[in-house]
């Protein structure tokens, strides 16, 4: 830096007076920011996973579903064959 709290621009080239009592604050904001972001990201994912596994054991519930009819058919089959 060029003075104790002075910067060039980047963009324009211009000296910048910065506040270090803001800089310190904005450093504070971003580092919320980024800890707020890093959180919603978890969430989501954790509501991607937990979508997942819902979806497999609702599948595996109608497979259940679907065996338990296929039993109680072969049951009666059975039954019927049994009487004759």
């Amino acid at each position: 830096m060029n003075g104790k709290d002075d910067f060039i621009c980047p963009k324009c080239g211009e000296k910048v007076n910065i506040n270090k009592e803001k800089l310190d604050e904005i450093i504070i904001n971003m580092n919320n920011i980024k800890e707020t972001i890093n959180g919603v990201i978890i969430m989501i994912d954790n509501m991607i996973k937990n979508s997942i596994i819902n979806t497999i054991i609702n599948t595996i519930n109608i497979q259940l579903k679907n065996v338990n009819i296929l039993l109680n058919n072969v049951n009666e089959d059975i039954n019927k064959n049994n009487k004759k």
